[in-house]
């Protein structure tokens, strides 16, 4: 079985991490896969990638839009012809333009990781957007793969696709076995992880850091992560007064995995989320999570199992919440069991490859 991943480009997101873990399971897949990415942008450079087949369609300098789409089609075309996949699976909005126009017949998977690929919040654009994704969806006969049922049925409506194409593959993940061996740290931790933006709600974690350290100094909060708001973050801290000790925006780590294993507690703040393998990542390394009531968020967290869910915005009970699991390490330790166990039960790598692969068998 050929298969081809056609992605804009590899920069850090969770569509992207999810093709490159698919990417690197070509035996239990049993099918040869090439990763084709539009611009030639790559941020990952872990060395169980870089084995990966990959093939660029132009600089990242060189695009145009949209003069860009019709001249990359014709070079994605003379690609698919010798390749002669037997699936293409998309991975992002845009490249579903770019396999129309290549006009080759094969079977197409879209992978909907999130709203974004569906055009929601692009105010005006979303009415010129979904016409033509819908004209091109059906020219392409899509398959639909989502993370969740939420997106799935979003997905169904947006693209007016009957349900017995829409397809939910839970994201899954690998994890080194020695990450809950790290130490905790000597102040209670809390760590956030993703990219800093308003949307992923950076600026209201440290509004409700201000709050629990009034009450409880021995706090720490690492943000790791990049992003636009990144000064605006720096800026606020300054602001608050809040201290050095209590508050870390590190920026991407490498050793991500390492810093949540040796933290106590796990926020994510988003406005919302297709299935945010970031909280998946600490459902791994064992931490309750504390996260907004949001989409795809309220998939992963069973209030007052593994965490508990708040209403967006609500920072005093945010810190109410925290403060409540910071005193009762019997409460925490169980949510911690519950989060680790349901990882392993439902959100490893191996599951969702077999996942993928029983779904190609079915498709191909």
């Amino acid at each position: 079985m050929k298969l081809i991943f056609l992605v804009h480009s590899l920069r850090k997101g969770g569509a992207e991490r999810l093709l490159l873990e698919l990417a690197t399971a070509e035996e239990i897949i049993d099918a040869k896969i090439t990763v084709i990415s539009w611009l030639d942008k790559i941020d990952y450079d872990e060395k169980e990638y870089s084995q990966i087949n990959y093939i660029p369609l132009i600089k990242e300098g060189e695009y145009n839009w949209p003069k860009s789409l019709f001249s990359s089609a014709i070079k994605l075309k003379k690609i698919l012809k010798v390749e002669k996949p037997d699936c293409v699976f998309l991975f992002s909005h845009t490249v579903m333009w770019l396999a129309v126009l290549a006009k080759i017949k094969t079977k197409y998977v879209n992978l909907i990781m999130g709203n974004s690929q569906l055009s929601k919040g692009r105010g005006l654009k979303r009415f010129i957007y979904q016409p033509i994704d819908i004209i091109v969806s059906k020219i392409l006969d899509l398959e639909i793969v989502a993370p969740t049922l939420q997106l799935g049925k979003s997905s169904s409506r947006y693209f007016l696709k009957p349900k017995r194409h829409i397809n939910i593959i839970p994201n899954g993940i690998k994890i080194s076995e020695t990450l809950n061996k790290q130490a905790k740290n000597k102040r209670f931790t809390i760590s956030m992880l993703g990219t800093l933006s308003f949307h992923k709600g950076q600026h209201l974690a440290i509004q409700g850091l201000k709050i629990i350290l009034k009450k409880n100094p021995n706090v720490c909060l690492k943000i790791i992560g990049d992003g636009t708001i990144k000064r605006s973050l720096i800026d606020q801290v300054k602001e608050y007064g809040i201290e050095e000790e209590n508050i870390n925006i590190m920026g991407r780590r490498k050793d991500a995995f390492e810093i949540l294993s040796s933290s106590d507690l796990f926020w994510h703040l988003s406005m919302s989320e297709g299935m945010p393998l970031a909280i998946i990542e600490a459902m791994a390394c064992g931490l309750p999570i504390l996260g907004f009531n949001v989409n795809g968020v309220n998939e992963l967290v069973v209030d007052g199992k593994n965490g508990y869910l708040i209403e967006y915005g609500d920072l005093e009970n945010l810190a109410n919440k925290t403060l409540e699991l910071i005193s009762e390490n019997n409460l925490r330790e169980t949510m911690s069991n519950r989060s680790k166990n349901d990882f392993n039960e439902k959100y490893t790598k191996k599951k969702m490859v077999m996942s993928y692969k029983e779904f190609l068998d079915n498709l191909i």
